[in-house]
């Protein structure tokens, strides 16, 4: 799909597959990477933080997201409340169920795997607060959720600097 809305577009642009934990490019190839959304499902954080930061020139930008552990509806959701995750890990192994997935970490841990990968945190941020849920399903529609995850959105950004870390995404800006 991205191959063809670049032909699309006709922008000189390649796509190119590669695993996040060895990047088939030179050190230093890019004034700016993204990468939203990758690093929750990495096998090694701290190697792909590394192989992002390789690949960026000195004085070029890094823009990154982990799935914050503090996630609001996170602690409001009985079913999924941290609170409980030694009950879920108990029967889950007595179950005979695998860990896996997108992995949670706290903003500190965030910003502490950007900056042993040699780079410099200048902004951090959460975004998105929704759907809200109870015992791991919506509460109510999704026209519902959006709007409270609007006015969630609009409180943190302008009120409650404690709600702003609350988000569902943890967003760090930061410079090799």
């Amino acid at each position: 799909m991205t191959r063809d809305r670049i032909d699309a577009a006709a922008l000189n642009e390649a796509v190119i597959r590669a695993d996040a934990h060895h990047l088939p490019f030179a050190s230093g190839a890019f004034h700016l990477v993204v990468a939203l959304g990758l690093l929750p499902w990495a096998r090694s954080m701290p190697s792909v933080m590394a192989e992002l930061a390789r690949v960026t020139r000195m004085g070029g930008w890094v823009l990154v997201s982990f799935d914050n552990s503090f996630r609001l509806f996170r602690w409001l959701d009985p079913k999924l409340t941290p609170v409980a995750q030694p009950l879920r890990r108990k029967v889950g192994t007595i179950l005979g169920r695998k860990g896996g997935g997108n992995r949670l970490v706290s903003p500190r841990a965030a910003r502490a795997t950007v900056e042993s990968a040699g780079l410099q945190v200048l902004r951090t941020t959460s975004v998105g607060f929704g759907p809200p849920t109870f015992l791991a399903r919506p509460v109510g529609p999704e026209s519902v959720a959006l709007r409270i995850d609007a006015a969630l959105s609009r409180l943190a950004e302008t009120r409650d600097p404690w709600l702003s870390r609350l988000g569902s995404h943890y967003i760090v800006l930061a410079r090799r």
